[in-house]
């Protein structure tokens, strides 16, 4: 008995020893790369949902103003045929009539136009409907309209037309003394199609007005069903924002009989305080996490397992070499996951030793694979924001390449400022998504060849702002945030978003802002020839302390000396 109780305690220490020497640590890297991995999923997650759900609210806020525009031309016109009447112009005369019909065979979207005089009668043109929801927003907008103010009513679904469809009532002055309305029924089915066109597999995509009620969703009956969704988490957190930021949340959503983990995300639509939310279920869109702790669960079961066929089969006659042993599995996790038991012997012992010296190696092999596979998903990650850099400059056809090339010279000038690789890596991203702003742009401007004018130039200058505020919702990107905002700023105050001067400027913002002017001056514009890089960088040294900083102008002529920064120049006459 004495015997055995022995044998069984070495058995067990054996046993303990291995678990927590080998396997806890294996199971404590694995968990911390899966956080990593999950932390890289969810900020990609969130910039998928941010811009798809950001380009929809733009595009359906470009509708509603193209709606609102085109029923203040038929107001023009009007006026204009009543003007050119004078006294004996009626506005429910023939011309007015013709005026109300051509525009409602022009404008596909436009159900029903009215125009009324001041007393509330007049004519109309268009489909013939009934609904007493629609005649109350009509008698709303003709009040707020003769108050010399516009109206735009909520969405109303028309169960005759089957469809979605919003009043705009517009003041009518064609003389002094004489007041009339426009008021005009349109379509909302263009959003409709919008977000059915922009259906993915495992989303809901929906648009809903102020109170919480759809106008539009990816299942296009329950956006005609005006389904109410003010008691949905996602919406309510919407109401929160009052429609002035957008965000991304992860949320419990009700079912019948339980609820289900969600990511979504909302954006107001400019103007209107409706908004645009997409979500999807959480085991969807990390999936791949989901595998990869299956996957870890499972070898560290079967590891687990190795470990206790390992111990019973050689906790025999183990006496004397078990505090060899036991030092090799304390210094385990020390040596880099490498064999280091040297034990020889042709007995159990030694084939104990060979088994232990193997599994070491096919852990440290599996942590090199797992680390391979982080390296991976960063690059992963590197490759997400070069795209939204890429598609950035797709708006503008004269800077086409432009993000690629200032995180090419950021890069260079940080690591000849002798910043380390981490500062690097934020440095790199920052310089990626400095002009990310610019997607909140209008392209008529970013595609302007020649000068801007001070209002359009008012407008450019906003794109540090809508940056940052686009990418402020991803949490893994606030220490990049300040390169991307104060890229613009200028050692003497005189620049923008804030006129920050000096040491106030982040380091990350003045290395972005020379490698921006190097590269703007390099290449080839529109309404600039391309200058040589040595003139352009005497330029820079020209404004120290003015514009730029001294170390970083200093840094950018080194790695230019180092040809670590090579520009692809050629004299004006000379061919490329």
């Amino acid at each position: 008995m004495a015997k055995l109780k022995k044998r069984r305690k070495i058995l067990y220490s054996l046993l303990l020893i291995l678990f927590l020497v080998g396997l806890v640590p294996l199971l404590i890297s694995d968990w911390m790369l899966i956080q990593i991995n999950r932390d890289v999923l969810e900020t990609n997650q969130k910039i998928l949902q941010q811009n798809i759900a950001a380009s929809l609210a733009s595009e359906i806020s470009i509708f509603l103003e193209r709606f609102i525009e085109q029923v203040r031309n038929v107001t023009l016109a009007l006026e204009t045929s009543l003007q050119r009447g004078g006294q004996t112009s009626s506005m429910t005369g023939r011309d007015s009539y013709e005026i109300l019909e051509g525009y409602v065979t022009k404008y596909a979207h436009l159900r029903k136009i009215f125009l009324l005089d001041d007393t509330g009668k007049g004519i109309q043109a268009g489909y013939t409907f009934s609904d007493e929801i629609i005649d109350d927003y009509l008698l709303q907008g003709f009040e707020s309209a003769r108050r010399g103010k516009e109206y735009l009513s909520r969405p109303r679904t028309l169960a005759e037309l089957q469809e979605t469809v919003v009043v705009f009532s517009y003041p009518l002055v064609p003389q002094k003394d004489i007041m009339g309305v426009v008021s005009a029924v349109i379509s909302l089915s263009p959003i409709q199609r919008l977000i059915t066109e922009r259906r993915v597999s495992g989303y809901t995509i929906y648009a809903a007005d102020d109170r919480g009620y759809l106008f539009a969703h990816s299942d296009p009956n329950r956006g005609l069903a005006q389904e109410n969704m003010s008691s949905v988490k996602l919406v309510q957190e919407f109401f929160k924002a009052k429609g002035k930021t957008s965000g991304t949340i992860s949320f419990k959503l009700p079912t019948q009989n339980t609820s289900r983990d969600m990511v979504g995300t909302y954006v107001p639509i400019a103007n209107v305080g409706w908004g645009v939310f997409i979500q999807v279920e959480e085991r969807l869109a990390f999936y791949s996490v989901i595998i990869m702790i299956r996957q870890t669960l499972f070898w560290g079961l079967i590891v687990c397992g190795l470990v206790i066929i390992v111990g019973i089969i050689f906790a025999r006659r183990i006496s004397d070499p078990i505090q060899k042993l036991a030092k090799a599995t304390h210094s385990f996790a020390k040596e880099g996951f490498s064999p280091v038991l040297e034990i020889k012997a042709k007995n159990e012992i030694g084939q104990l030793a060979e088994t232990f010296n193997f599994m070491t190696e096919e852990i440290h092999q599996y942590i090199q694979k797992i680390t391979n596979a982080a390296k991976l998903n960063r690059e992963l990650f590197i490759g997400s924001i070069k795209m939204i850099s890429a598609a950035i400059d797709e708006k503008d056809p004269y800077t086409r390449g432009h993000s690629d090339k200032v995180t090419e010279y950021s890069i260079a000038i940080a690591r000849n400022l002798g910043m380390t690789e981490e500062e690097v890596y934020k440095v790199q991203v920052a310089a990626a998504l400095h002009d990310v702003g610019k997607i909140g742009i209008n392209d008529e401007i970013l595609r302007r060849p020649g000068n801007l004018s001070p209002e359009e130039y008012e407008l450019m200058k906003q794109h540090p702002l809508k940056g940052a505020y686009i990418m402020s919702p991803v949490e893994q990107l606030k220490d990049m945030i300040p390169g991307m905002l104060y890229h613009h700023e200028r050692l003497d105050g005189s620049g923008y978003p804030q006129g920050l001067k000096g040491g106030s400027i982040p380091i990350m913002a003045r290395i972005i802002t020379v490698a921006d002017t190097f590269d703007a001056m390099t290449s080839e514009r529109p309404y600039q020839d391309s200058m040589d890089p040595e003139r352009v960088i005497k330029y820079l040294f020209d404004w120290i302390d003015v514009k730029y900083d001294a170390r970083v102008v200093a840094a950018l002529l080194r790695a230019y000396e180092k040809e670590e920064i090579v520009v692809d120049f050629k004299k004006k006459g000379e061919k490329k």
